[in-house]
Protein backbone atom coordinates (compact mmCIF):
# COMPACT_ATOMS: atom_id res chain seq x y z
CA UNK A 1 0.00 0.00 0.00
CA UNK A 2 1.15 3.80 -0.28
CA UNK A 3 1.16 6.58 2.20
CA UNK A 4 0.30 10.27 1.20
CA UNK A 5 0.82 12.06 -1.95
CA UNK A 6 1.38 15.59 0.25
CA UNK A 7 3.75 15.93 3.10
CA UNK A 8 1.32 17.94 4.62
CA UNK A 9 -1.17 15.05 5.16
CA UNK A 10 1.66 13.08 6.96
CA UNK A 11 0.50 13.92 10.59
CA UNK A 12 -2.98 12.40 9.36
CA UNK A 13 -1.08 9.11 7.97
CA UNK A 14 0.86 8.66 11.28
CA UNK A 15 -2.71 9.12 13.68
CA UNK A 16 -4.20 6.41 11.39
CA UNK A 17 -1.18 3.58 10.65
CA UNK A 18 -0.83 2.17 14.56
CA UNK A 19 -4.48 1.21 13.94
CA UNK A 20 -3.40 -0.41 10.96
CA UNK A 21 -0.71 -2.14 12.20
CA UNK A 22 -2.93 -3.56 15.36
CA UNK A 23 -5.16 -4.97 13.36
CA UNK A 24 -2.24 -6.24 10.72
CA UNK A 25 -0.28 -7.80 14.04
CA UNK A 26 -3.72 -9.41 14.95
CA UNK A 27 -4.29 -10.94 11.72
CA UNK A 28 -0.58 -12.27 11.87
CA UNK A 29 0.41 -10.51 8.95
CA UNK A 30 2.56 -7.60 7.31
CA UNK A 31 1.85 -4.65 5.70
CA UNK A 32 3.91 -3.34 3.14
CA UNK A 33 4.42 0.47 2.54
CA UNK A 34 5.35 0.73 -1.04
CA UNK A 35 8.26 3.10 -2.48
CA UNK A 36 5.76 4.73 -4.63
CA UNK A 37 5.01 8.74 -4.59
CA UNK A 38 6.57 12.36 -3.65
CA UNK A 39 6.49 11.59 0.26
CA UNK A 40 7.71 7.29 0.17
CA UNK A 41 9.83 8.38 -2.63
CA UNK A 42 13.10 6.16 -1.60
CA UNK A 43 14.76 4.50 1.02
CA UNK A 44 15.85 7.52 2.52
CA UNK A 45 12.33 8.96 3.21
CA UNK A 46 11.48 5.14 3.87
CA UNK A 47 13.88 5.12 6.95
CA UNK A 48 12.74 8.21 8.15
CA UNK A 49 8.92 7.64 8.28
CA UNK A 50 9.59 3.62 9.41
CA UNK A 51 11.64 5.18 12.32
CA UNK A 52 8.46 7.35 12.98
CA UNK A 53 5.70 4.68 12.76
CA UNK A 54 8.15 1.92 14.47
CA UNK A 55 5.54 -0.73 14.62
CA UNK A 56 6.34 -4.08 13.86
CA UNK A 57 3.59 -5.27 11.54
CA UNK A 58 4.34 -2.32 9.32
CA UNK A 59 7.38 -2.46 6.91
CA UNK A 60 8.54 -1.40 2.96
CA UNK A 61 8.57 -3.13 0.07
CA UNK A 62 10.76 -1.79 -1.74
CA UNK A 63 10.36 -0.85 -5.37
CA UNK A 64 13.63 -0.48 -7.55
CA UNK A 65 12.43 1.29 -10.62
CA UNK A 66 10.03 3.70 -8.22
CA UNK A 67 13.45 5.31 -6.29
CA UNK A 68 14.51 6.41 -9.30
CA UNK A 69 11.25 7.54 -11.04
CA UNK A 70 10.01 9.33 -7.77
CA UNK A 71 13.25 9.57 -5.52
CA UNK A 72 15.64 10.31 -8.02
CA UNK A 73 17.86 7.53 -6.47
CA UNK A 74 19.88 4.69 -7.47
CA UNK A 75 18.61 1.25 -5.71
CA UNK A 76 21.69 -0.02 -5.23
CA UNK A 77 23.22 3.18 -3.86
CA UNK A 78 19.31 3.40 -1.60
CA UNK A 79 18.31 0.04 -0.97
CA UNK A 80 20.92 0.41 2.31
CA UNK A 81 19.13 3.88 4.18
CA UNK A 82 15.94 1.17 4.54
CA UNK A 83 17.14 -2.75 4.80
CA UNK A 84 15.63 -3.35 8.53
CA UNK A 85 11.93 -2.94 7.06
CA UNK A 86 11.89 -4.47 3.93
CA UNK A 87 9.36 -7.06 3.99
CA UNK A 88 9.25 -7.55 0.14
CA UNK A 89 10.94 -6.11 -3.28
CA UNK A 90 9.25 -5.35 -6.56
CA UNK A 91 12.09 -6.23 -8.66
CA UNK A 92 11.63 -3.55 -11.27
CA UNK A 93 13.93 -2.02 -14.10
CA UNK A 94 14.59 1.61 -15.05
CA UNK A 95 15.35 3.64 -18.18
CA UNK A 96 15.69 7.46 -17.85
CA UNK A 97 15.84 9.50 -14.84
CA UNK A 98 13.21 10.99 -12.72
CA UNK A 99 9.75 11.30 -13.53
CA UNK A 100 10.87 9.76 -16.74
CA UNK A 101 8.29 6.21 -17.47
CA UNK A 102 9.90 3.69 -18.83
CA UNK A 103 10.01 0.33 -16.76
CA UNK A 104 11.81 -2.44 -18.99
CA UNK A 105 12.02 -6.13 -19.13
CA UNK A 106 14.59 -6.83 -16.33
CA UNK A 107 18.14 -6.50 -17.51
CA UNK A 108 17.20 -3.61 -19.93
CA UNK A 109 17.77 -0.74 -18.02
CA UNK A 110 19.97 0.83 -15.62
CA UNK A 111 19.11 -0.89 -12.42
CA UNK A 112 21.93 -2.85 -11.01
CA UNK A 113 20.24 -6.11 -9.94
CA UNK A 114 23.45 -7.66 -9.15
CA UNK A 115 24.96 -5.30 -6.70
CA UNK A 116 21.17 -5.11 -4.97
CA UNK A 117 21.33 -9.01 -4.40
CA UNK A 118 24.80 -8.46 -3.55
CA UNK A 119 23.83 -6.28 -0.55
CA UNK A 120 20.92 -8.39 0.54
CA UNK A 121 23.20 -11.16 0.70
CA UNK A 122 25.34 -9.33 2.50
CA UNK A 123 23.54 -7.91 4.98
CA UNK A 124 21.39 -11.28 5.19
CA UNK A 125 17.88 -9.77 4.06
CA UNK A 126 15.53 -12.78 2.54
CA UNK A 127 12.34 -11.13 1.80
CA UNK A 128 9.75 -12.49 -1.03
CA UNK A 129 10.40 -10.47 -4.34
CA UNK A 130 8.41 -10.05 -7.24
CA UNK A 131 9.18 -8.80 -10.88
CA UNK A 132 7.62 -5.87 -11.97
CA UNK A 133 7.21 -4.75 -15.91
CA UNK A 134 5.77 -1.49 -16.42
CA UNK A 135 6.72 -0.86 -19.95
CA UNK A 136 6.77 2.43 -21.26
CA UNK A 137 3.20 3.43 -19.92
CA UNK A 138 1.49 1.33 -22.46
CA UNK A 139 -0.33 -1.28 -21.20
CA UNK A 140 -2.17 -2.65 -24.72
CA UNK A 141 0.75 -5.69 -25.01
CA UNK A 142 -0.34 -8.73 -26.37
CA UNK A 143 0.22 -11.87 -23.48
CA UNK A 144 2.63 -13.53 -26.09
CA UNK A 145 4.63 -10.22 -25.65
CA UNK A 146 3.85 -9.79 -22.07
CA UNK A 147 5.09 -13.97 -21.88
CA UNK A 148 8.12 -12.84 -23.65
CA UNK A 149 9.04 -9.90 -21.44
CA UNK A 150 8.84 -12.36 -18.37
CA UNK A 151 11.05 -15.18 -19.76
CA UNK A 152 13.85 -12.52 -20.50
CA UNK A 153 13.35 -11.10 -17.10
CA UNK A 154 13.63 -14.81 -15.62
CA UNK A 155 16.57 -15.80 -17.53
CA UNK A 156 18.22 -12.24 -16.39
CA UNK A 157 17.72 -12.93 -12.56
CA UNK A 158 19.00 -16.30 -13.38
CA UNK A 159 22.45 -14.75 -14.42
CA UNK A 160 22.74 -11.97 -11.47
CA UNK A 161 20.81 -13.72 -8.48
CA UNK A 162 24.28 -14.53 -6.13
Amino acid sequence: TGTVEKESDLSLFYQHIPALGNYALNKGIKVGLEIHGDVLKNGEAAKKIMETINHPAIGINYDTGNCIFYGDSLPEEDIVHCLPWIIHIHLKDKIGGYKVWNFPTLGEGMVNFKKIFSILKEKQVDVPMSVEIEYSGSFEHPVTYVDECVKKSYDYLQKVIV
